[in-house]
This record gives structure tokens, sequence and C-alpha cells, in this order.
């Protein structure tokens, strides 16, 4: 499968967050002032070619500077703002360890529970190295598990079937995984895997009663106060109304190409949601990141276990 195409970047620096800056009352205005930030984003948007580019720098709890440079679609006239909507891709993985991390701290599972354990159901499909794999390794990327779950969108389709839930779509994916070879003995080794924070989801939906999408909108983005996201690209049709969020481009002979948010043959499906498929503005990005690190210190909104 491909991963996201969003080439109109953004950027996200969290400077200084020790305990003497991360304070009610710290002051000063951090490393640039917001002239000089936006002339540092034009001139790196222009010294690569960039469509557009997006960054916001965070000092401690200190009012964010953010800015903006260039267009939402390459030759295109609409320019890209600051409250635009960021394709944040894989970077979204946080939060689905974060949501779990709440039903950990609640008791309804640990990060030691097995697979094998939370679905009795299919408890015959699984290998017997499957039976290994806990929470703790699906999350880590040490389950052994594949990088995606198909080589291709038509493979995707053949394992899915005719089956347009994503819930259940993520359940055939998950006893596909537990009953397959793995890449090594879970624990023992490394490897970046989308099937595994898929499995993820197929957990969380088991766990909350409720399917992964709600119960991130629920435990996660509305406690922080975000309540203007979604998954796939940002933006309307192509075919319906103007470019009204940043495009996603992807590259083909050495140039980038723009990729409507409609084009389903270029987006991956809802199935990765939970391994990546969201977009959020960059001040709710900085917000939720504002949060993660307040968790570690104890003063989360969300969490305190380090996820």
């Amino acid at each position: 499968m491909r991963p996201g195409i969003s080439l109109i970047f953004f950027c996200f620096f969290l400077l200084s967050c020790t305990d003497e800056t991360d304070t009610e009352d710290s002051a000063g205005s951090g490393p640039f002032s917001a002239i000089e930030l936006a002339e540092i984003v034009e001139s790196i948007r222009s010294k690569y070619a960039l469509p557009g580019l997006g960054v916001l720098v965070q000092v401690g709890n200190q009012q964010p500077l953010l800015a903006v440079s260039g267009v939402r679609k390459l030759g295109g006239d609409e320019l890209v703002r600051k409250s635009d909507m960021w394709f944040i891709g894989s970077t979204a993985k946080s939060m689905t360890a974060t949501l779990l991390a709440t039903f950990v701290e609640e008791g309804a599972v640990s990060f030691e529970s097995t697979l094998f354990e939370l679905f009795p159901d299919i408890s015959d499909l699984f290998s017997e190295a499957a039976k290994q794999i806990t929470v703790a390794h699906i999350l880590s990327h040490s389950a052994g598990l594949p990088p995606n779950p198909a080589d291709s969108p038509e493979d995707l389709a053949g394992i899915l079937g005719d089956t347009a839930d994503v819930v259940e779509q993520r359940k055939i994916i998950l006893a596909k995984a537990v009953s397959g070879e793995l890449l090594f003995t879970p624990g023992s080794d490394y490897s970046y895997s989308n099937t595994g924070y898929i499995l993820a989801g197929a957990v969380i939906d088991r766990l909350g009663g409720d399917q992964y999408e709600t119960l991130l909108a629920e435990r996660v983005l509305k406690p922080l106060g975000i309540s203007d996201f979604g998954f796939g690209q940002p933006g309307s049709s192509s075919k319906n109304s103007g470019i009204d969020q940043p495009w996603g481009h992807r590259p083909s002979f050495f140039r980038l190409v723009p990729v409507a948010p409609d084009d389903l043959e270029r987006t991956n499906p809802a199935l990765f949601n939970s391994a990546g498929n969201l977009y959020i503005s960059l001040e709710d990005w900085a917000n939720y990141v504002r949060d993660q690190v307040a968790g570690q210190k104890g003063r989360g909104a969300l969490t305190r276990l380090r996820t």
C-alpha cells in the first residue's frame, strides 16, 4: 500500500519544554519573531520548490508562532492559510497509542495483554508465534508483523472482499495477520508496521464497544478542544468546488503531481485510519503535542502514561 502522499509539508517544533519553561508564567518570545519565521519558511519553500509549507514553533507555554507559505495545489492560485487542515500521516499513530493508553489507565487492558487473550473468538486462527503478540508489541513495531496488510490495492481488495464496514475490515486483517508467518519472534526485533497499528485499531474497537474513529474523537481530540478534523485527505471534491484545503502531491519523474482529495487510486482507504490517516490544523496538532509533554510530567489532560 502507498504511504501518505501529502507533499505540501508541515513542520512542528517543540522547543525548551523543560520544567523551567513549561509554566504558566513563562516569558520570552522564543528563537524567532513572527516576521523572521515567515521569512525562513518562504526561503525554505522556495529553495526546495515546494507547493506549500507550514511551520509552527512552540516554546514551553508561550503563544506558538505559525507561518505558512505557498499554494494549496501546485499550479493553483489558492494560497495556504494558517487555519488550513494538514494531513499529518503516520504521526497520528501516537494518537492511536494514546487512545489505547486511556484504556490501560482505566484497567480495561494492559500493555502486556496478548491479542490471543483479547480475541478468544478467533483463538483457533492464531499461530503459536502470534499468541505471544502483546499490545506493547503492536504499538512499538516489535510484533513481527509485515509493513502493510497487502502489497497492492488489488491484493487488499481481494482480502477484504465485499466487506465495507471498517470495524469488520480491521478484524479481517487481524485474523489474517495472526494466522500468517511473522517476520520474527515478537519482541525480538523491530520492523515498522502499518499492519500493527491497524490491529491496534481492532483492539480499540473491541475495548471501547464502538469504532476506533468515534473513540478517537471522544477520548483524544474533543477533550483537547479539537473539533475540526477528518480522515483521509483534506478538502472537498475536486470536481465540485475550489481548492479549499492543501492537496497531497506525489513524485513523478523528478516533479510533483497534485493528487485530488477524492482520488481513491492515490489515497489510503479508511482501513488505515488507526495507522495514520488524519488531518487537523497545525495549531490543534500543537495542542495535542503539548498535552503529550505535560502527560509525561503527570499533568496531561489525556493520559499520564508514556506513549
